[in-house]
């Protein structure tokens, strides 16, 4: 199966109503990011159709008091027989946390010098222990696997995953700088910069990738 990452006209919030999620027209992919297929052949069938939804866990949202579940649409492409998704560009595949809250633990606790128990409690987790053993792993994950396809772009490709702390700050401050966030104000342009980095992504089988963005 293959993910494409995309903007969505409604909040990752209202996808927990069925009635709230895109048509399958409206994110219907114009080819498969496999095998190439267009969607709509001409004068052929249509080469990629609807294949129901399932369901999805989101936590750490901040507008959210607790997980929410979502109804993430599914595609079938009739060329090479694979499963499509198409994920809300404000989450990342593969996580339960939702990107934004992602990007903005790392620049807490990377970039302004919050404590593990304080941006854990800033995003509103459960726990009492001093450390956050989820912070440290989206620290040493950067960009192994987290925004991986944006690794090249900032000569990061290759280094391999972790680091000490003085080299996660200065990919994270790349990683901002991508799109013109201001890492000393961490709230403004965190949501913003997340969706940008995840839009127009496809994510297969540890593979990511650009694939351009808009619907």
């Amino acid at each position: 199966m293959v993910t494409i990452v995309r903007a969505f006209p409604v909040d990752v919030e209202d996808l927990c109503d069925p009635s709230r999620v895109p048509s399958v027209e409206e994110q219907r992919p114009h080819a498969c990011p496999l095998c190439g297929r267009p969607s709509r052949p001409c004068g052929e069938l249509l080469g990629i159709v609807g294949h129901g939804t399932y369901l999805r866990q989101v936590q750490g949202l901040m507008s959210a008091a607790k997980a929410l579940v979502i109804r993430v649409r599914r595609y079938l492409c009739r060329g090479c027989k694979r499963t499509i998704s198409v994920l809300p560009d404000a989450l990342l595949p593969g996580r339960w946390y939702a990107g934004t809250v992602i990007l903005l633990a790392l620049t807490l606790s990377l970039l302004v010098g919050v404590s593990a128990a304080e941006v854990r409690r800033r995003l509103g987790e459960p726990g009492e222990t001093p450390g956050w053993k989820t912070l440290a792993r989206w620290q040493r994950q950067l960009f192994s696997p987290l925004w991986s396809w944006v690794a090249a772009q900032l000569g990061c490709a290759g280094h391999g995953p972790g680091g000490d702390r003085a080299q996660r700050s200065d990919r994270l401050r790349k990683l901002l700088s991508l799109h013109g966030a201001d890492a000393r104000s961490p709230s403004g342009d965190i949501e913003r910069v997340a969706c940008a980095l995840a839009g127009g992504t496809a994510h297969a089988w540890g593979k990511s990738w650009q694939i351009g963005r808009g619907p």
